[in-house]
């Protein structure tokens, strides 16, 4: 499916960054200067924070909106290409990123061509931010987003569809840190975060939400689902949401 330009806008105004906390201990221990590739770099959220804190990023991307929405920095060098296929020579980066993306990939392929252009030492780090259940307004947004995808679609957001049943076994190791293709070391961190969002931005994320824009759904609709919640829990003109985020990190094998 190819994205527009709309929903790379939407993608670019609503979606969070990632804790500072996560790019340090992406980077650590790292020189500065390091080479980065960012797959399914999006519209370069995760790229941009890795190049401000010093990183050369290859942000590599195959949809054409998401990369002329795309974040500058003179550290990020946009790719056209998949994470099945990287367009990057054998063992030139340091570190491999995905944020908030790898669920789409082909898990093996994805993972080998990771390998590939890896160094000999290098690292795969694999972050995914998640809406906070212990948090009220956090789980009351969830549960509109499933109400909203319900209507939609007619049946509830699936996180990952599972090419076969080999792949969801893979997937099951890897979710508990037990085995992950071509490296090893694997490691799991969590940390949490706030967004703070106005009603545009609140707006933006949801219809940013994958299933959402690919429906019928009018932006009217989702906008009048939405001002129940942002009135009832907002802060003067604002409403904060509270994120789980998790770093996959693994080491070449």
């Amino acid at each position: 499916m190819e994205y527009s330009s709309t929903f790379a806008q939407l993608y670019s105004q609503g979606r969070p960054e990632y804790p500072p906390e996560v790019i340090h201990h992406i980077l650590d221990g790292v020189p500065l200067g390091c080479q980065v590739a960012d797959l399914g770099s999006g519209t370069g959220i995760g790229a941009y924070q890795l190049a401000a804190a010093g990183a050369k990023v290859w942000a590599v991307e195959p949809q054409t909106a998401m990369q002329h929405n795309g974040k500058a920095h003179p550290n990020i060098t946009w790719v056209f290409g998949k994470a099945e296929a990287v367009p990057l020579s054998n063992q030139v980066v340091d570190i491999v990123t995905v944020f908030q993306a790898f669920h789409w990939f082909e898990f093996r392929r994805s993972l080998r061509e990771c390998f590939r252009i890896l160094k000999s030492q290098g690292r795969l780090a694999l972050v995914w931010n998640f809406w906070q259940q212990q948090d009220a307004v956090s789980r009351a947004y969830t549960r509109l987003i499933y109400q909203l995808c319900l209507e939609a679609t007619g049946q509830q957001p699936i996180f990952k569809h599972y090419r076969n049943l080999w792949e969801r076994f893979e997937y099951f190791l890897f979710w508990n840190q037990i085995r992950i293709p071509y490296f090893q070391e694997l490691r799991r961190y969590a940390y949490t975060f706030e967004q703070i969002l106005s009603f545009e931005q609140l707006v933006a994320l949801t219809m940013s939400q994958e299933f959402i824009f690919i429906t019928s759904i009018e932006k009217n609709f989702v906008e009048d689902k939405l001002k129940s919640l942002f009135f009832e829990h907002s802060r003067t003109d604002t409403i904060t949401l509270n994120y789980q985020t998790y770093l996959y990190l693994a080491a070449r094998a």
